[in-house]
């Protein structure tokens, strides 16, 4: 079962603080994409993992959102696994 890598109150405290996390889920214009923050810029690496499309979605859901409601999400631990391999194939 896919499940968000932060929890609600978690993910609310950090963007509360005034803090942003490295990598997340933008859900816009009815697609959940997935994001890694480098200073001012956003790549999107959802193409760059395997099924990435279906993951993000997935995570989306897990953490109470639909691809109907924009905004930004957090990970899944199946994401941040595959971000993991990705990195080992590097």
């Amino acid at each position: 079962m896919t499940k968000p890598i932060m929890t609600e109150p978690e993910w609310v405290s950090l963007f509360i603080a005034g803090n942003m996390p490295e990598v997340y889920i933008n859900v816009w214009n009815l697609k959940a994409r997935i994001k890694v923050r480098r200073g001012n810029q956003e790549i999107d690496i959802t193409d760059d993992l395997p099924d990435g499309k279906r993951l993000a979605i997935k995570a989306v859901e897990a953490a109470g959102g639909t691809i109907t409601m924009s905004g930004l999400y957090p990970i899944s631990d199946e994401i941040a696994a595959e971000i993991k391999e990705l990195i080992k194939g590097a």
